[in-house]
């Protein structure tokens, strides 16, 4: 948008409508001369004669749209020149703006580049500490449950040994094994739970150290510079490596119907009508043409 301070002041245009009646008073004149003979062709053109004013009318009119064009086309000209000679002046202080941004932009994206890689390998590494971290963690689950199953089966084992048991002497040895064992088994819960619970958030901490090292490269290399930020910006890019392969089809949402007419009249310039299109129906047409 231009500044206020920079915007030109008072910009009236360089040619109006009255100007060019003015100016081009004499075409206007040659088109209603033409126009004129008009009244001479009938409503219904039902001979030769008929056909014959209706040749000369349309010729003469040929003739007049001809000198507009030709006329039109020189009286843009100057302006055309001076459109050219203003987007020169202007168009060469962008580029050299564009150009030293692309330089800049360039050396910065150099040290970005870097640094989102310094940041990958860190990442990459934190995560691969977070995977061993967790696997240690579980299996030191898996030996703590283990164990706890172990010592539950003995606590079971004993104080069905000590229903089983014959005198009360033997009855009360057993009973007190029961109790030696539940106690060792109960005493290892809360070991088994602290290894359950660690090894829940060592694996927690391993998907979260997982998903920062797949961030995109922008969170790699951000960084704030005095009141502002730099970054990457990602954009994709594509190179055609075979013009027969390219999928038309998943093309077609994206192409205007202005662009396959264009390839439809360009299709039918070069086969007419006898090679058919699939859904498109060519046909011939006639218009009168005078000579």
């Amino acid at each position: 948008m231009t500044d206020t301070a920079e915007a030109i002041p008072n910009v009236k245009p360089l040619i109006t409508k009255d100007e060019l009646e003015r100016d081009f008073a004499h075409i206007t004149e040659a088109v209603n001369t033409a126009l004129a003979l008009k009244t001479t062709v009938p409503p219904v053109i039902e001979d030769e004669e008929d056909l014959s004013l209706a040749r000369t009318a349309v010729r003469a009119m040929a003739a007049a749209r001809k000198r507009v064009s030709t006329t039109r086309v020189d009286a843009k000209e100057p302006f055309l020149s001076g459109g050219r000679v203003v987007d020169s002046h202007f168009n060469s202080l962008e580029k050299i703006l564009v150009d030293e941004e692309a330089r800049i932009g360039a050396l910065a994206k150099h040290h970005l580049d870097k640094k989102a890689a310094e940041e990958q390998r860190k990442r990459d590494e934190e995560a691969r500490i977070a995977r061993e971290a967790a696997a240690k963690a579980q299996r030191e689950r898996d030996a703590a449950e283990a164990e706890q199953r172990r010592l539950d089966q003995e606590a079971a084992d004993a104080r069905k040994r000590a229903q089983d048991a014959i005198d009360e002497e033997a009855r009360k040895k057993a009973a007190e094994e029961a109790a030696e064992a539940q106690r060792v088994a109960d005493s290892k819960k809360a070991a088994t739970s602290a290894a359950g619970q660690q090894a829940d958030a060592a694996a927690a901490t391993a998907v979260q150290s997982q998903r920062a090292a797949e961030a995109s490269p922008a969170d790699k290399a951000r960084t704030r510079v005095d009141d502002g930020m730099a970054t990457l910006e990602r954009s994709y890019e594509f190179k055609i490596e075979s013009v027969p392969d390219i999928d038309l089809d998943a093309l077609r949402a994206y192409i205007g119907l202005p662009d396959i007419e264009k390839a439809i009249r360009a299709y039918i310039r070069t086969h007419k009508d006898t090679k058919p299109l699939r859904g498109v129906k060519i046909f011939a047409t006639t218009n009168a043409s005078f000579r």
